[in-house]
């Protein structure tokens, strides 16, 4: 369990990146950081249930989701 937790913890801050830190925004960073915690707990868990093929196939799709939602979003507001 412990390795377990320190691969979803690491998951999760190692995107910490994907969002721009600055004064106001610094001390909200662990909020936008939670999403990333739970999904690390599903593809960990994924990822020791099916293999780690099925947990990058569950990273892929999500990213796929989330950035086609993005882009559309950009597209109607534009």
């Amino acid at each position: 369990p412990k390795i377990f937790y320190f691969y979803v913890i690491s998951f999760a801050l190692i995107h910490i990146g994907n969002f721009g830190i600055n004064d106001i925004s610094g001390f909200l960073i662990f909020f936008a950081v939670i999403p990333q915690f739970v999904g690390g707990l599903c593809m960990s868990y994924i990822r020791l249930r099916d293999g780690l093929g099925y947990a990058i196939a569950l990273h892929s799709t999500h990213n796929l989701i989330v950035h086609s939602i993005g882009y559309l979003l950009e597209l109607i507001a534009t």
